[in-house]
């Protein structure tokens, strides 16, 4: 019996071995096919230059086979010396292994590691992102994206319109769904080092873990992130954010908040939460944000409990 495992295995072992050696003589014999027809593709999208150092073919994705561009660079849209919307020492296209053998290369999904990226959006003028031709879109175009990944990547962001900036370190970032360049609908999930996020100079969070799930829907000027779920450390909350041109909305809410988890995190934040109190118990908590173009925030923040108790202070406490 134990012979006959041993052979099964040495020969699928074998097989695969065999399988690996054919899909790679047949990406490289065709590797002058595949990157003539993503450099034409992606050339046909783009309306800024990026640069590229070095391009192979590889299966360093598989059971994807992909198209390998190294040291990537692109300036963004009205860039001037200095700026950077993206930086990556790699960039994968990755493709259906089987498809070396025909003359569909549909790129499924991207992934993008070790690098930066600046995503700015002045209050008057054209984002930096939009970089792509406005007839790029096309039924026969190569790319059927399903994915998009970002890792170990940092990340800044302006908002223009209300002088809101965020900075962070992405570990592990992916988009997934339609990534269509009008009315989009796609999901993420996210791990991440959030530095800092600023509106209008004032600091609402600083130095914080965090992971976050949402679905992004809009077009090139209106984000809407529903269904959204954000973890700051060991506390977890519900979110939805609507962005326009003019500004943007924030609601977050938590239910059964555990108040000690809270205050451990208010702790390492600029929220304005006495620390010589110690808080025990849950509640709910809600916080409203409308922030607009050249107004005072407008902030509204809602919490509610049947089991609370507060202590510490002067020996008080209070139930």
């Amino acid at each position: 019996m134990k012979k006959k495992i041993l052979r099964f295995l040495l020969w699928f072992t074998g097989i695969f071995l065999l399988l690996i050696v054919l899909f790679t003589t047949v990406l490289y014999l065709n590797q002058d096919k595949i990157k003539s027809a993503v450099l034409t593709e992606v050339n046909r999208m783009l309306a800024e230059p990026v640069s590229i150092k070095q391009i192979d073919v590889s299966l360093r994705k598989f059971p994807y086979a992909s198209l390998a561009f190294s040291e990537v660079f692109s300036a963004g849209a009205n860039s001037r010396k200095g700026d950077t919307l993206i930086y990556a020492q790699q960039v994968y296209f990755e493709f259906n292994l089987w498809n070396v053998f025909s003359d569909d290369l549909s790129i499924h999904k991207i992934s993008l590691e070790n690098g930066t990226a600046h995503i700015i959006r002045p209050e008057k003028g054209t984002p930096n992102y939009q970089i792509w031709r406005e007839d790029s879109t096309s039924s026969s175009s190569l790319f059927t994206l399903e994915e998009v990944s970002l890792e170990n990547f940092k990340l800044f962001q302006y908002e223009g319109a209300i002088n809101q900036t965020a900075a962070g370190f992405v570990s592990q970032l992916v988009f997934s769904g339609s990534f269509e360049s009008e009315n989009f609908s796609i999901t993420n999930s996210s791990t991440l080092i959030l530095d800092s996020l600023v509106v209008d100079n004032y600091v609402y969070l600083k130095s914080v873990n965090a992971k976050t799930a949402f679905t992004l829907a809009g077009n090139s000027t209106n984000f809407q992130f529903t269904n959204g779920i954000l973890k700051l450390n060991n506390t977890e909350v519900d979110f939805a954010i609507n962005i326009e041109p003019n500004g943007m909305a924030i609601l977050a809410s938590k239910n059964n908040l555990d108040l000690g988890d809270f205050q451990e995190l208010a702790a390492t934040q600029n929220w304005g939460v006495p620390k010589k109190i110690d808080f025990d118990g849950r509640a709910n908590l809600t916080f409203k944000g409308v922030f607009e173009d050249h107004k005072e925030p407008d902030v509204e923040v809602a919490f509610s409990t049947s089991s609370t108790t507060l202590s510490g202070y002067n020996n008080a406490s209070i139930k």
